[in-house]
């Protein structure tokens, strides 16, 4: 819920988004942690324009500057060797990149292009602006699976340009257009959109989806935008084959209790206790600094 207190007066964003501009500037963004040296599978997470609520300079400090936060860190995918966190500070869509260096969609993408070569599997994820660019970045870069938890399919109707122009001057908003609307890309066989079918705003953004040829669907009955799914559920629909996603997909519409059994029955319960010790074994390994964890080259 928004904080009525939130001062969003133009002096109070003015001094945000000069505190953000710095950020962009002197800080990468990213966050890549090595799991292996193999190269079977690698895992992207894009956070939201959550990843600091309320958009005010304390907030942006404690959540970006001091915690270095990054959303879906706690859900890591099990399979892969080598994980990579993203976030967007001008809640942009990732239109503007993450940094002063990777400024652009196009930076983004030769980016990750780079990161993921030579990767047998490449897996993205992301929540609403991080769905969309899950599927954006993860259909450019033919991406082997692609999980997105309401994403936006077309940002004319985000009123993005108006979002966008007040945080920095000089975008070519020309230029951008054609990321816009992302429902004719190709073909969608690798993406699983978990959709709220209960909130206005996604079922706005379902009725641009039917344009996106073969996509898989999860219709959630949920009316909050975001994670759509259970958070009960989060760590093993991350964790899912394509095989096992299928089976949540074909046209039905997934109650709260519902979903939590059968996609726990899908994955195992043993399994399931075996990945969240594995889990917890394996944030405590990368608090400790005895993972490989880099911001930079």
């Amino acid at each position: 819920m928004p904080n009525d207190s939130n001062d969003t007066s133009p002096n109070t964003l003015t001094e945000l988004y000069n505190v953000i501009g710095l950020a962009y500037e002197n800080m990468p963004h990213y966050s890549i942690i090595k799991k292996s040296v193999d190269k079977n599978c690698v895992a992207i997470y894009f956070s939201s324009n959550g990843i600091f609520y309320p958009d005010d300079v304390p907030t942006f400090r404690e959540r970006i500057v001091n915690e270095d936060r990054y959303e879906l860190f706690h859900n890591m995918i099990e399979r892969a060797d080598k994980h990579i966190f993203l976030r967007d500070i001008y809640k942009s869509w990732y239109l503007l990149g993450i940094n002063n260096q990777i400024s652009s969609p196009e930076k983004l993408l030769d980016f990750l292009r780079k990161e993921t070569d030579g990767f047998k599997e490449i897996v993205m994820t992301g929540i609403s602006s991080g769905g969309y660019a899950s599927i954006l970045f993860g259909s450019l870069l033919k991406a082997d699976i692609i999980l997105s938890f309401s994403p936006q399919w077309n940002l004319y109707e985000e009123n993005i340009e108006k979002k966008i122009s007040g945080k920095r001057k000089g975008v070519n908003f020309e230029k951008l257009k054609k990321y816009y609307d992302i429902t004719s890309l190709g073909n969608y066989s690798h993406v699983y959109y978990f959709c709220p079918i209960l909130s206005e705003q996604d079922k706005l953004q379902l009725s641009y989806a039917k344009d996106a040829k073969d996509i898989h669907v999860v219709k959630i009955l949920n009316q909050d935008h975001g994670i759509a799914i259970p958070i009960e559920s989060l760590r093993i629909v991350l964790n899912m084959s394509p095989q096992k996603l299928n089976k949540l997909c074909g046209g039905q519409e997934w109650s709260r209790s519902n979903f939590i059994w059968s996609s726990s029955s899908l994955y195992g319960r043993y399994q399931i206790l075996k990945y969240k010790i594995k889990a917890l074994l394996y944030s405590f390994l990368v608090k400790m600094n005895i993972l490989a964890k880099e911001h930079s080259d």
